[in-house]
């Protein structure tokens, strides 16, 4: 980074400091699922925005072209995701971080209708 650009970054979305502070904001650099360039380096966005996925237990590894098990690790895939018993997602950060810990970014203030 330019020292020109630095920024001032909040402290970094963490599972543990989203734990500890639900309603701050934080800077998801890191573990933004998708940035937002007008947001800048830092990706600032809430706590409250963060949330982790549980990857799926497909237990099956895949070819690069086999169709077959592409399709097979889809369905897994899909059935994990709408499972109600076990969400793939949760903001349930005080029972456990297993999984991917990951921040949703808001959208640009230019572009909200």
């Amino acid at each position: 980074m330019n020292p020109l650009e630095a920024e001032s970054c909040l402290p970094a979305c963490t599972w543990e400091f989203c734990r500890d502070n639900p309603s701050e904001i934080c800077s998801a650099r890191s573990v933004a699922l998708e940035k937002q360039e007008c947001h800048g380096s830092c990706q600032h966005t809430s706590c409250s925005g963060c949330l982790v996925l549980k990857p799926p237990a497909c237990p099956e590894g895949c070819g690069r072209s086999d169709a077959a098990c592409l399709q097979r690790f889809g369905r897994c895939v899909h059935s994990h995701a709408t499972e109600a018993r076990h969400p793939v997602c949760h903001q349930n950060l005080h029972s456990n971080a297993e999984g991917y810990f990951v921040c949703l970014m808001p959208a640009c203030a230019n572009t909200v209708s």
